[in-house]
């Protein structure tokens, strides 16, 4: 082997093929991976390291391998992406092809643009881009490089299920406990049986619990009960993948309790984890000859299920870019608050005036508190500059901010002071930007005026429909949520933001905060930059 690497040290035999193609831009780790392969009993199909990228690059690299035949799943690890248009376009021939694709970022930069204008440009780290972009492309992201591994032999193993309901099976209740909780951060479902199904079961349970995940409790029942209770759960028609966990068991059960797994005929996925240590090492080696998709940690099989199911899900369509008006330059706040009313986002209720008398008559309109602040084109946080004054309660607070507020303004092309209905709520940031190596993305976080420092966000490319927003939402954990607020209209909402951005004539857009009121969400501040 022409090459510095020493996991190419090896007899020729442990230099095996295997099912993954690898695509690295460490060196190192690339070995690691090799070495963790040739340890495992397996290999890689094809690997890359693309080193400094001076010619070919990860995109060139992973386009290569979706040619490849004898590559059914991708493992890449990133340190970063230099040609994102053509990174993008490379994933999703990978999806065309029905080749899974698996990744490892390596390195977190928080440098952001000084050249934007919102929050959400600052907030546009180039590692939450590129994690927005992986997970819209199905792309399951691991922790590690060993996860990489462990998931990519997984996925290559395994057949696509036809639905994403998931089973569970285990002998311990802890296991039990860790894997639900595991379930539900990479949204993996896990539906209970049914009645008629617990019933079914209940004879095979010693102590345990007929739930999901299913705890058998004893492990002295005999060595053919955990197979059977997999071949009873995976013919029920109540499932799609199973997930069985070979905790540590008598080792006289070994043979017949894995050759009782490796002879069920199942028209399903199942994914092996095996729990059991060294100590039943012959089981091991039999899933393992057997080719059985086998995972070693609980975080990796819960992240390969997860990657089965957004693998076998059907992209969803996307909405047209919405067609406006063109935009010039940075809009006020008051503009770009009209502009949002008339594309069909809520808006807080307000009114633009010139004169504190006017801002007093608004103010009895609406009622008391109200907020007051400055109009200017290209005024953007204006909390720095004082340009905002909240919960003004009466009219004497309304005048002396007012005339705050004019003083603040000096210098500014003023459009006059808008005033609006206090409406505090639970408030979240929700923004577009044009990023120079992805194109359109948004952006949903933890809003107001701490949003960079609280820095709670997700992103993804735009346009994206319902069901992509949703899962934006999710990735924020919005389900945890008090109130509980409305986010189908919040996902509504970031559709429209997400058609706006990938439209000609937006290049910058935010609304933050975006505030949930009790009864709907309603934009309290908003910048629009053509």
């Amino acid at each position: 082997a022409l090459s510095f690497l020493t996991c190419l040290d090896r007899p020729a035999e442990q230099i095996r093929s295997g099912p993954v193609g690898l695509v690295t831009q460490s060196g190192g780790t690339g070995s690691y991976l090799h070495n963790l392969a040739a340890e495992r009993g397996s290999g890689l199909a094809i690997s890359i390291s693309t080193g400094n990228e001076g010619g070919v690059d990860v995109a060139d690299a992973l386009s290569a391998l979706v040619e490849a035949e004898e590559v059914e799943v991708i493992a890449l690890v990133l340190e970063t992406v230099r040609r994102g248009d053509a990174f993008l376009q490379a994933l999703k021939q990978a999806q065309e092809a029905g080749k899974p694709v698996v990744a490892c970022l390596l390195g977190r930069s928080r440098q952001g643009s000084e050249m934007m204008v919102t929050h959400t440009g600052a907030m546009a780290l180039p590692k939450r881009v590129l994690a927005g972009v992986l997970d819209a492309q199905a792309v399951t992201v691991t922790a590690t490089p060993g996860e990489l591994f462990e998931v990519s032999e997984v996925l290559a193993r395994s057949r696509p299920p036809t639905g994403e309901r998931a089973m569970v099976v285990t002998h311990s209740g802890g296991m039990a406990i860790l894997l639900a909780d595991l379930a539900a951060e990479r949204e993996v479902e896990l539906p209970p049986p049914s009645a008629e199904l617990e019933g079914r079961l209940r004879p095979s349970l010693q102590l345990g619990s007929a739930g999901n995940p299913l705890d058998l409790g004893g492990i002295i029942g005999g060595p053919h009960r955990f197979a059977e209770v997999v071949e009873t759960v995976g013919r029920s028609g109540e499932y799609d993948l199973l997930l069985a966990v070979s905790t540590a068991f008598p080792v006289a059960h070994t043979q017949t309790r894995v050759e009782g797994l490796l002879a069920l005929d199942l028209d399903l996925p199942l994914v092996h984890l095996w729990m059991a240590g060294d100590q039943a090492s012959e089981g091991l080696e039999l899933l393992s000859a057997a080719g059985a998709p086998l995972a070693f940690e609980p975080r990796v099989a819960m992240a390969a299920l997860a990657g089965l199911v957004r693998w076998s899900r059907p992209p969803e369509p996307l909405p047209a870019p919405m067609e406006v008006a063109p935009v010039e330059g940075v809009l006020s706040e008051h503009q770009s608050k009209l502009l949002l009313d008339e594309w069909g986002v809520p808006v807080v209720e307000g009114t633009l005036v010139t004169c504190e008398e006017e801002a007093v008559a608004a103010a009895a309109r609406f009622g008391y508190p109200v907020v007051a602040k400055l109009a200017a084109p290209g005024l953007a946080h204006k909390a720095r500059r004082g340009a905002v004054e909240v919960g003004l309660s009466d009219e004497a607070s309304l005048r002396a901010a007012y005339r705050r507020l004019l003083a603040a303004g000096e210098g500014l092309a003023l459009e006059g002071v808008r005033v609006e209905r206090y409406r505090p709520g639970l408030e979240v940031i929700v923004g577009g930007v044009r990023h120079p190596g992805f194109g359109p993305m948004l952006l949903v976080g933890l809003g107001g005026a701490q949003a960079e420092l609280v820095d709670t966000a997700v992103m993804a490319p735009a346009p994206l429909g319902p069901a992509a927003a949703r899962r934006l939402l999710n990735r924020l954990g919005a389900d945890s949520w008090p109130g509980p607020p409305d986010l189908d209209q919040l996902g509504e909402i970031v559709v429209v933001l997400g058609r706006l951005i990938a439209g000609p004539h937006v290049t910058e857009i935010e609304i933050n905060p975006l505030a949930w009121t009790g009864t709907q969400w309603e934009a309290l501040d908003a910048l629009i930059r053509g």
